[in-house]
């Protein structure tokens, strides 16, 4: 219908009480190319709630624009395309505010030979904390309100106030606003620094078994990388007298704690082999040898086999650490096998009635260390 029909002198057009909702859109067209001098448009009364294309009408000369009496709930968009606007009629909408966008455009249309009339009585206004933005905005702007921007908005408490009272003493109105953003401000650094310390936390307090987990890892990978493959971590050669230390502080240390895989004797050798082929084999497949000597060792008949076994691996580089415990004894009552290659073995003096925790704690820390790091 709009497009056989051409008003090139047309300046006002007025469409109030009617579903325009696609004669808008069918009509786009004809404004611009049929009704080129349209000055004046009246779109109250029409149920509209948004208008979002931004070229319904003739930019070039569009002065005055009335809205009123429809369901908008903010200042259409389209009207910032309009930069000679004289008028604008938002009245008896939904209108809670102004956003920074449209105040900007407001400002700037605004020019020493042209004013602006806008009209924003019986909106929706509201005057809170959200808003003040365009509170302090409606003491500065040199745009002009019907009524004087006399108008009523509701509070935070959902009671009503004049706009003007308010808007000259802002800082009483929202005196706690700043209160609030900091507020804000300290519930999400709160939340950040929670979000942050909990993790590092947990990282923290298991942060010696992650070191050992990712080094392991990374030792196997470079083992496997030079064909070199050990069934255990430990070999623990002793007497029999060193079996109830072992099992109640050696074992679950190494195993439980630190998850290193130990080789004991009385435990682990297979039935029906020959022990010296067992424990040879066993040798060769352990990352260390760890000798508990005590002053009956010598007694221990397969002790000085064990010793020679230690020293063929740690002589053909397969072994990479011996490990020697003194318990309750003299470096005289080491046996003679170990004192001839003293230079390639670590000693740890180590007495099993030792009460101070201290000295406890930092054995066990520097055997731990001996056994992790290469």
């Amino acid at each position: 219908m709009f497009q056989s029909i051409s008003l090139p002198k047309l300046t006002t057009l007025k469409m109030t009480h009617a579903s325009i909702d696609r004669s808008i859109i069918e009509g786009r067209q004809w404004m611009l190319g049929h009704a080129p001098k349209l000055k004046n448009v009246d779109l109250s009364f029409n149920n509209l709630w948004t208008l979002s294309d931004t070229t319904l009408f003739n930019d070039k000369n569009m002065t005055h624009f009335n809205l009123s009496n429809n369901f908008f709930r903010r200042v259409p968009r389209t009207v910032y395309k309009l930069r000679h606007l004289e008028s604008l009629d938002l009245s008896n909408n939904l209108i809670t505010s102004i956003d920074y966008t449209i105040r900007k455009w407001l400002d700037e249309i605004i020019v020493p030979n042209q004013n602006l009339s806008l009209n924003l009585n019986n909106n929706a206004l509201v005057c809170s904390c959200d808003t003040i933005d365009f509170l302090l905005w409606l003491t500065k702007t040199k745009v002009s309100f019907v009524n004087g921007n006399n108008y009523t908005c509701t509070m935070s408490n959902n009671s009503q106030a004049n706009l003007i009272e308010v808007t000259k003493d802002i800082n009483k109105y929202f005196a706690d606003c700043q209160a609030t953003t900091w507020l804000r401000i300290g519930i999400v650094l709160v939340s950040c620094t929670f979000g942050v310390s909990i993790p590092f936390s947990v990282l923290y307090y298991y942060r010696w078994k992650l070191i050992l987990f990712l080094f392991r890892t990374f030792r196997r990978a470079v083992e496997r990388g030079l064909y070199v493959n050990y069934e255990y971590d430990v070999y623990i050669s002793y007497e029999e007298r060193s079996i109830s230390w072992i099992k109640n502080h050696l074992l679950p240390k190494a195993e439980k704690e630190w998850g290193l895989k130990t080789f004991v004797h009385d435990r682990d050798l297979i039935p029906g082999e020959p022990t010296s082929d067992s424990k040879a084999l066993s040798i060769h497949q352990s990352r260390h040898v760890i000798f508990i000597i005590t002053e009956r060792f010598c007694e221990y008949e397969w002790g000085s086999f064990e010793i020679e076994r230690a020293k063929y691996e740690k002589y053909t580089q397969n072994l990479m650490k011996i490990i020697v415990i003194l318990q309750n004894v003299h470096v005289n009552d080491v046996p003679e096998q170990l004192v001839n290659i003293s230079n390639d073995v670590i000693f740890i003096k180590w007495d099993e009635h030792e009460t101070e925790i201290s000295e406890n704690q930092t054995r066990w820390f520097k055997l731990k260390t001996l056994l992790f790091l290469n």
